[in-house]
């Protein structure tokens, strides 16, 4: 085993770091991170994505990025280009979004349509200045599959910007 080191870091990473990987130690999630960013970072705000992708060993991490205007509805659709298990998904709701701005994601197949978040048909994911971060997830998704991230913005004054990760597993 290396020799341990101490870093310093903040407060609000700290509990970052504990909502995205919960259970595990801080040098854990650390590593966890950073395999998954890359030479890129995956995690960055950029203005608009659609299925971007980042790939470690055995996990490939789909972003969907879109600001969204307000009183809008959109939508960013995408192929994940390789077959194996949806196992997590990070969406990141901005201050702001007050509950304003829902999410939701589906996996579009030749055979239905499934919803990945939320599980229920007649419910929504929308946060304010929090991760909502599932994990532990195991849906089966084929190459050929789409994946679908819709947001609606119920916010008239102001546009927003929700990134959503997709993180599937080859198997």
């Amino acid at each position: 085993m290396p020799d341990p080191t101490t870093i310093q870091v903040s407060r609000e990473v700290a509990e970052l770091l504990r909502k995205i990987l919960p259970g595990k130690t801080y040098d854990e999630a650390l590593r966890t991170v950073l395999s998954i960013q890359g030479s890129e970072n995956v995690l960055s705000r950029r203005s608009e994505s659609a299925g971007a992708e980042v790939q470690t060993k055995d996990t490939r991490v789909l972003d969907f990025v879109l600001k969204i205007n307000p009183a809008t509805k959109n939508e960013l659709v995408a192929r994940p280009n390789v077959g194996g298990l949806i196992t997590a998904v990070a969406i990141f709701f901005p201050a702001g979004a007050s509950g304003l701005v829902e999410v939701q994601i589906t996996k579009i197949s030749d055979k239905a349509r499934e919803k990945i978040i939320p599980s229920r048909e007649d419910s929504v994911i929308a946060l304010d200045d929090e991760l909502f971060f599932a994990q532990g997830l195991s849906i089966p998704i084929e190459d050929r599959d789409q994946i679908r991230v819709e947001w609606f913005n119920y916010d008239g004054g102001f546009a927003h910007t929700v990134p959503v990760y997709i993180f599937v597993t080859k198997v």
